[in-house]
């Protein structure tokens, strides 16, 4: 009886398992769902099939059960083609899903900004803790979420940097948004000053307003280069929302053998 080892778990199975089946008709690991590149070539290199077809003649219920198997060998690498070529497609539409959702929150909130004077992003409490910011992270990898459960693919640790560097470009989307639009004397400042020019007078010009219970109780000056790091929070805000959206997916049930939610 032939077996073989997946390269990953280390789990061995042969052909009196449920695992073989699945290897043979999707070419993965029934354990750990990944590739079996070499699969085919383990099983050309075991000789029970070359005896069972030289036997025709004397052992016809042998070679009765070795059809089937023939026949399944026989479409092993089309259908690991088809289940990479599967995953890809998957992963892109994820992808779509995600920048679709990352546009619309950068631009959700740049018209908040814009109409009501109120940069959502930029709450945060105590000073340092951007919620705000988290906020804004995670209803833009929000998309992310939506693909991976509509198309039933498992998030990958590709997929985690996807979303966070999805995430981080809104938040410099949001600024670039107000930059390309914004006018100085009936002509666009994008005319006088280039965008990296642009932050850094945002950054060191801006100022922060205290409330307390919707109150406003000070505000302060002008923060200076300490507008940086105000900045920097609020990219980290940005980047822990799609963090902790990854990290709710990979906590959802996922059966491994049929690729889908529980």
């Amino acid at each position: 009886m032939r077996s073989y080892q997946c390269p990953s778990w280390k789990t061995v199975f042969s052909e009196a398992d449920k695992g073989w089946d699945t290897a043979i008709d999707s070419g993965r690991c029934a354990e750990c769902h990944e590739l079996l590149p070499d699969f085919r070539s383990s099983l050309q290199s075991q000789p029970v099939l070359k005896s069972a077809v030289g036997t025709l003649g004397t052992q016809t219920p042998t070679v009765a059960a070795a059809l089937p198997a023939l026949s399944r060998l026989a479409s092993v690498s089309p259908v690991e083609d088809k289940g990479g070529f599967n995953r890809q497609i998957q992963d892109l539409l994820v992808a779509a899903f995600g920048f679709v959702a990352s546009v619309a929150t950068a631009l959700l909130l740049f018209v908040i900004e814009k109409k009501f004077e109120i940069a959502i992003y930029s709450f945060a409490m105590w000073f340092v803790i951007p919620v705000g910011a988290i906020l804004s992270g995670f209803l833009a990898a929000g998309g992310w979420y939506l693909g991976s459960i509509v198309l039933n693919d498992r998030p990958t640790w590709f997929l985690l940097a996807n979303m966070v560097l999805a995430s981080v470009t809104t938040f410099f989307f949001i600024h670039w948004l107000s930059y390309a639009f914004m006018e100085v004397d009936g002509k666009l400042i994008s005319e006088y000053v280039s965008f990296s020019q642009y932050m850094d007078i945002v950054l060191t010009h801006q100022q922060m307003t205290f409330t307390v219970h919707g109150a406003k109780v000070g505000t302060t000056g002008e923060l200076g280069s300490f507008g940086y790091v105000v900045a920097l929070l609020q990219i980290v805000g940005f980047a822990f929302g799609a963090v902790a959206v990854f990290g709710y997916l990979m906590s959802l049930p996922y059966c491994q053998t049929y690729s889908k939610y529980l």
